[in-house]
């Protein structure tokens, strides 16, 4: 009996002692807010609503932002005034988004979304931005929100969030930093993106008019589905190759051709459909977010995707161009079935006629933006390649596998405008 009670006791401190350490979320925050749950009304001019779809990983897409008004935000903003510093987290569709708040965006928070307030003298708010978006952070989400018909995080989930121990503060503002040069040339690719997307658009519009019906004697087609098939292969998860990208709903950005995240196709069980290279992916739940993007590899998709194929291999900026035009989005939105969560009907969209044009007009087209396609993809191919770096580098720089001692960053940026944020929490009574 002694022998046992010893042999159990050296297993319980083995255990203690091999265990890693872990921190909890709402150890290093000073509150963590839920939204209030109903819509908020919205105003041509005001302050942006920051809903699911308006949180990126890391940062918010304000294209196109709803705004409510200064009455809206006093009654919205009652249990806590979102401030710079602050994050916002999403609960649901998508599920995990993290974006930090700067100054002066003065936020209200949408439904389904959460915020934290960092504990300025335990955490740097940069440095939980990334580790709340990062690999370890993003599973754990995955699969506490995972087993529901609509996947979504509960509240007390999100509060009990355990994740690797910290480092010191100032190693944390030091690993934002270099993590931040990354974002940088993130961003700055972005850029070049939207501008190379939105001279694609123009210049569709300007070329082909969609209040003039097509000469059937010179064009390619009569109708939508004349220039690409809806391709339905189904596949389950389990029978692709190690490695083949997984793409959802949640990985097609708003208003943007390109694609530049991708999931594992072990995190879902359904059934779910195969693309191609060079297929263009159209979000079918909502199509309003006017998600509509050229795949820049095979993989599989959910079945939330629609995969549309050109016809002929030659028309791919044409059919880029066309499928993600607002007004072939503003037709698949006015088609759409359901109130809740409408989804577009491809029968019904692939029966709106093409904008006037003829074979030669489209291959002068192609001519004229296909490289500037190719410029897309490689931008895009630039900013998952950066992404990759980034999240294998924050676990390695978290566990000290990397000697910081050894790279000349300068910190002062960050540590300034957190010690301003935490000024401004005392001020406001609202904690560190």
């Amino acid at each position: 009996m002694m022998h046992r009670r010893f042999r159990t006791r050296c297993r319980r401190t083995l255990q203690c002692c091999w265990a890693p350490r872990m921190t909890e979320l709402r150890s290093i925050t000073t509150g963590i807010y839920d939204c209030e749950h109903k819509t908020a009304p919205q105003a041509a001019i005001g302050h942006p609503l920051i809903r699911t779809p308006n949180i990126g990983r890391g940062r918010f897409l304000l294209t196109g932002v709803q705004r409510v008004s200064d009455d809206t935000y006093s009654q919205w903003t009652r249990r806590a005034v979102p401030r710079g510093g602050d994050l916002i987290l999403a609960r649901e569709a998508p599920v995990g988004g993290v974006a930090l708040i700067p100054d002066g965006l003065n936020p209200v928070l949408g439904q389904r979304t959460v915020l934290i307030r960092p504990h300025h003298t335990k955490v740097s708010a940069h440095f939980l931005n990334y580790v709340l978006n990062g690999p370890e952070v993003q599973s754990t989400f995955a699969g506490q929100a995972g087993g529901s018909t609509v996947p979504h995080l509960n509240l007390s989930d999100i509060r009990a969030l355990r994740f690797s121990s910290l480092p010191d503060l100032k190693t944390q503002r030091k690993i934002a930093t270099i993590l931040s040069a990354y974002d940088d040339l993130i961003e700055n690719n972005q850029r070049r993106t939207a501008i190379l997307e939105q001279a694609l658009r123009a210049s569709f519009d300007h070329w082909f008019d969609w209040d003039t019906a097509a000469d059937l004697a010179q064009a390619i087609g009569q109708r939508v589905g004349d220039v690409v098939t809806d391709v339905r292969q189904s596949v389950l998860p389990g029978s692709v190759d190690e490695g083949t990208p997984y793409l959802g709903l949640e990985h097609l950005p708003r208003r943007q051709l390109t694609i530049e995240e991708a999931g594992d196709p072990r995190s879902v069980s359904s059934t779910k459909l195969r693309f191609e290279k060079g297929d263009v992916l159209f979000g079918k739940i909502r199509p309003y977010f006017h998600k509509v993007a050229l795949a820049p590899f095979a993989g599989i998709a959910s079945s939330d995707i629609i995969i549309l194929r050109p016809r002929l291999l030659r028309q791919s900026a044409f059919v880029a161009a066309l499928l993600s035009s607002d007004k072939l989005v503003a037709h698949a939105v006015a088609t759409s079935q359901g109130t809740k969560m409408p989804r577009a009907n491809w029968d019904v969209v692939a029966q709106l006629m093409l904008p006037a044009h003829s074979a030669k007009r489209v291959s002068e087209f192609e001519d004229l933006m296909a490289p500037k396609l190719r410029t897309l993809e490689t931008l895009a191919s630039m900013n998952r390649s950066l992404n990759s770096q980034r999240s294998l580098l924050l676990p390695k720089l978290v566990a000290g596998q990397i000697e910081l001692a050894d790279i000349n960053v300068d910190a002062s940026r960050v540590e300034e405008r957190e010690l301003a944020w935490q000024q401004t929490g005392i001020a406001n009574q609202g904690g560190l």
